[in-house]
């Protein structure tokens, strides 16, 4: 099943092209980088202007994922469950 907006919660992340969009911490709004590991809490991103792994918390924050040349903006409250709960929770 291809990922869409209506199914995004049910897909690995990590791998994925994201950008912050909103976020509590301002210094994280605008980075954007590729997902490297996933918590519950927390999404940890490689980000592209300094190469180094940042740690981004899922409640509070607007993701805007790129799938293939497609945006999907996502809030974090909605994915902010264990990976392995998260994908079978919308079954």
């Amino acid at each position: 099943m291809p990922i869409s907006k209506n199914n995004i919660s049910q897909h690995e992340l990590i791998g994925l092209d994201a950008a912050i969009i909103i976020s509590t911490d301002i210094s994280q709004k605008g980075m954007h980088g590729k997902i490297v590991n996933e918590t519950r809490n927390m999404i940890f991103i490689e980000d592209v202007e300094t190469a180094k792994i940042k740690k981004i918390q899922k409640k509070g924050t607007v993701f805007e994922f790129n799938i293939n040349d497609k945006k999907i903006t996502v809030k974090g409250d909605n994915i902010n469950y264990r990976p392995e709960d998260r994908i079978k929770r919308n079954r």
